[in-house]
Order: C-alpha cells, then structure tokens, then sequence
C-alpha cells in the first residue's frame, strides 16, 4: 500500500493495449459513489464480457483513508506518549520543588523568627524555584528542538519546530513550577 508522502512513478496505458493480472479503474461521479457502480459495471461488462467483475470497490475518501492510517496510527501513539512525557515532567518538577521547598522548612521558620517579613521569604522561595524551574525548561527545549528533526517525517500539516507547542509547553511547565514553590 501506497503512503501518502510516498510518490512512486505511474504510468498511463489503455486497456487494449495491455492487460494486467490486477488493474484499477477510477470513475469521477456526480453524488453518491455507489449509485453509479452499476451501471460502470454494466459498461465494463459490454466493453470485454471476459473481464472479471469489479472487486474492492470503494470511493477515493476510503481509499486515502487507509492510506493514511498507518501514519494517522503514529501520530496518535506519539502524542499519548507525549501526554504521558508531560504529565511525567510535571509530577518531576513538581516534586523536586515541592522536596526542596520541604527540606527548607527550618531555614524558612529561622527567617520569620528573626524578623523577615512574609512576602520577602515567599519572594526568596518562589524566585529560586523558577529559577531552577527556567534552567530545566530551557535545557528541555533546546533538546526537544535539536531532536525534532527526527520527529519531521511522522508529522503531516504540522512543523516539527511549532513554536505555539514548544511554549505551550513551557508555559504549562512553569505554571507547574510556579505552583510547586
């Protein structure tokens, strides 16, 4: 079977001139595709009575339909698996944050005890938590655009370096951030 960005050479010949073991025949109609299979099967039939009947029948959106799903196939399992990448990163992130905001209780009751005033300590604690926040995501999508480029031929209609997906990403990464510290 034929993928859709395959192009194989074709070439063009009448039905008298050679006959092959399996041939195609293509029918432009006017409505409903099956309403005229009787009769290009009457006028196939009147054309050559010893050819055999039309068999795999089916329009030209089914048949680009199957063409396509094998690709259509991998773009689904990529983005579940991309899903799942996400969903993993977030809990990452948020739990390393989360750890590191823990392990610094003490450090953070010493602060107020001595006199430091709310907004600054929350201020201290949210800083350097999107600061590691921005370091992991800037290494994350400097990886994430140098391997996209493998990732270019199961993408149809998409740019394997979409710009709207990589800061959608970031952005949802460092509200993840951002809520952790």
């Amino acid at each position: 079977m034929t993928q859709l960005n395959q192009e194989l050479p074709a070439m063009y010949y009448a039905a008298t001139m050679r006959v092959w073991p399996l041939m195609g025949v293509a029918v432009r109609t006017e409505g409903k595709p099956e309403s005229a299979l009787a009769a290009v099967r009457k006028r196939i039939h009147d054309l050559d009575a010893e050819l055999p009947p039309l068999s795999n029948v089916r329009s030209v959106e089914d048949w680009v339909s199957s063409g396509a799903a094998q690709p259509r196939l991998n773009a689904v399992l990529i983005g579940v698996f991309a899903c799942v990448a996400l969903l993993i990163a977030a809990i990452g992130v948020y739990g390393v944050l989360a750890y590191s905001v823990n392990q610094r209780t003490r450090e953070i009751g010493l602060r107020m005890a001595l006199g430091a005033q709310q907004s600054n300590v929350l201020r201290l604690i949210v800083g350097e938590g999107m600061l590691v926040g921005i370091v992991g995501i800037g290494a994350g999508l400097c990886g994430a655009y140098g391997l996209s480029r493998a990732l270019a031929t199961l993408l149809f209609g998409v740019e394997a370096r979409d710009p709207i997906t990589f800061l959608g990403v970031a952005m949802a990464l460092m509200t993840i951030a951002l809520a952790a510290s």
